[in-house]
């Protein structure tokens, strides 16, 4: 076990495309493993969550299961999130001919995050404020530019000779293995209700999830996709055990 969190160290210094790939972990060091992050980033975060009163600061859930039952949020939160958000941020990982296209969609993506929670606060991309985003004129002016300056670069980088996806992965993969870690996090920010002026406590509400990420990914990169689907379920399963055993005591 000191030998696998040991290479997990290194390899969060400096992460590695194709890091140990034909050496994959057995699914009991992949718990494990996940066991002692989670424990960490628990210690980590529990004088943060103590200084911020994050306990009592409304959370998505509590919202969500006004509206729904408790296994429907489990079916949510358990089999269908882990799914939809494994592919959306970690698939590219391994896959270098999708690299310029998870590029420019990130660089909308962080336009997109800075602005909405500048402007709304961290709950800005909530499901309900969907109507007040799409009308609001600066933000589509923003989307436009963006997506005009990402066909721009895709464009440029097409018509490089020379450099392949696999080149870009390789040179450019601590940067883009980073990135999608704090895009993962700074998404799970809509979990809280904060206002605008709180934007600059985002990155400590989503300390758990940040962590969670780098693990994630380097699972991602280390075995295959349905292994870190595997870990984010376990993770989503915790708190929903919780609410479920609490719901039942009472």
């Amino acid at each position: 076990m000191e030998a696998a969190i040991m290479e997990f160290l290194r390899f969060v210094r400096k992460p590695v495309y194709e890091y140990k790939r034909g050496r994959p972990l057995s699914l009991k060091t992949v718990t494990q493993l996940y066991l002692l992050v989670f424990l960490f980033s628990m210690i980590l975060f529990a004088p943060i969550s103590a200084v911020l009163g994050i306990a009592n600061m409304p959370h998505a859930i509590e919202k969500m299961l006004e509206q729904i039952n408790l296994w429907q949020m489990f079916g949510i939160a358990v089999i269908l999130a882990p799914i939809m958000e494994e592919f959306i941020f970690r698939f590219h990982l391994r896959y270098p001919t999708l690299i310029r296209l998870y590029l420019l969609s990130s660089l909308i993506a962080c336009v997109l995050l800075v602005y909405g929670f500048i402007t709304y606060g961290p709950g800005a991309f909530r499901m309900e404020n969907v109507s007040v985003l799409t009308s609001d004129t600066k933000m589509i002016s923003l989307l436009a530019t963006s997506i005009l300056i990402a066909v721009a670069s895709w464009y440029l980088m097409s018509r490089k000779q020379g450099i392949t996806g696999q080149d870009l992965m390789v040179r450019y993969f601590p940067q883009v293995f980073y990135l999608s870690a704090a895009i993962f996090g700074l998404v799970h920010v809509s979990n809280f209700q904060l206002e605008p002026e709180q934007w600059y406590i985002a990155p400590l509400l989503v300390l758990p999830q940040l962590i969670l990420a780098i693990y994630l990914g380097y699972v991602r990169v280390r075995n295959d996709i349905y292994h870190s689907i595997y870990v984010h379920a376990l993770n989503n399963c915790i708190p929903i055990s919780l609410l479920a055993l609490g719901s039942y005591l009472r």
